[in-house]
């Protein structure tokens, strides 16, 4: 025989390969997935489970650390809410520094993360002058808000609800005046500081010291004239959960939502809006809900795989302390 094999062997290897093909026929194919599936299902799951368990323990640490240090404080609120602030930044930066470190793009180093924190500090301080600032423009303004929500007359799952439709909303807000400091250079000096650093990571994302500042009248006093939540802490836990969300979607990590990413924004997502290349220039201005890109004309959903440097093309190395403070010009 010209392929050198006798009968009775290419007889043996038929029934061989029969054996093979009525095993995998007799095997559903989505059971011959499911282990494929659970794996895609924890790289979506875990994101959030992390994200929400560490926000869960940086709120309480946060309190217990305010309330052992206020014999310290000389009554210092804004110290006891700088240090509460350190405390729970640090019990929510760890479950997203631990998935930077597993699931790295570029793992980003431990000077990153120091430098990081130091520019924090700032952010902390007058994060207390924040909160005063917008309570007492509400008061002055007499701003009355078109709905009042009484928390208390609804169930949790409802609750819930309400928050994530205010987190909605505040996306709008933010959309926009994220867009309008891409476009007016005063805006844009001050925003530059954070799209100039190169180790873009859950810890090395802070932004300039007074931008919080800035976001009172276009985004604070609207949703003060919107909506109000009497009945529940609905206003720290909003807070707490944009400063989880603002921190996950910086996060240096391959770890993503995967197809989920159209409904809710991820670190994968927000990263092409740091891009140096300039096909992802002015695209994902918003901070967690990609509909308003898809609305507005300016998303671009990246592919597998597509992690692109980021960064200012104008700063290869980065800002300098003088740029910290007073803002950068270049592009």
């Amino acid at each position: 025989m010209l392929d050198g094999d006798s009968e009775p062997e290419r007889q043996s290897a038929s029934a061989a390969g029969a054996v093979v093909a009525v095993r995998q026929w007799s095997t559903p194919l989505a059971v011959r997935q499911l282990p494929n599936l659970a794996l895609r299902g924890f790289v979506v799951v875990a994101p959030l489970v992390l994200l929400f368990c560490g926000l869960e323990v940086s709120q309480r640490a946060g309190r217990a650390a305010a309330e052992a240090l206020y014999p310290l404080s000389f009554g210092s609120a804004v110290l006891r809410h700088a240090v509460m602030s350190a405390v729970a930044f640090g019990f929510l930066v760890l479950p997203l520094a631990t998935i930077e470190q597993l699931f790295p793009t570029a793992r980003p180093s431990l000077r990153s993360y120091a430098i990081g924190m130091a520019g924090w500090v700032l952010a902390w301080v007058l994060g207390y002058a924040v909160g005063i600032t917008s309570q007492e423009a509400i008061g002055l303004l007499g701003l009355t808000p078109a709905l009042v929500v009484k928390v208390s007359s609804f169930g949790m799952t409802t609750a819930i609800a309400l928050i994530l439709l205010n987190l909605f909303v505040f996306d709008f807000f933010y959309y926009w005046f994220h867009r309008m400091q891409h476009r007016f250079a005063a805006l844009w000096r001050l925003h530059a500081v954070h799209h100039s650093i190169r180790n873009l990571n859950a810890i090395m994302s802070f932004h300039h010291p007074i931008e919080d500042l800035l976001r009172i009248v276009p985004i604070t006093l609207p949703l003060a004239a919107l909506v109000r939540f009497d009945g529940a802490p609905v206003v720290p836990l909003l807070s707490a959960l944009l400063a989880a969300m603002g921190q996950f979607i910086h996060t240096d990590t391959r770890l993503n939502f995967g197809p989920f990413r159209v409904i809710l924004g991820d670190g994968h997502y927000h990263r092409i809006h740091h891009s140096v290349r300039d096909e992802h220039r002015s695209r994902n201005f918003a901070a967690f809900f990609p509909i308003w890109d898809r609305i507005f004309g300016t998303l671009h959903m990246p592919k597998c795989g597509e992690y692109p440097p980021v960064g200012l093309k104008g700063k290869p190395n980065g800002m300098t302390m003088q740029e910290y403070f007073l803002g950068i010009t270049s592009d």
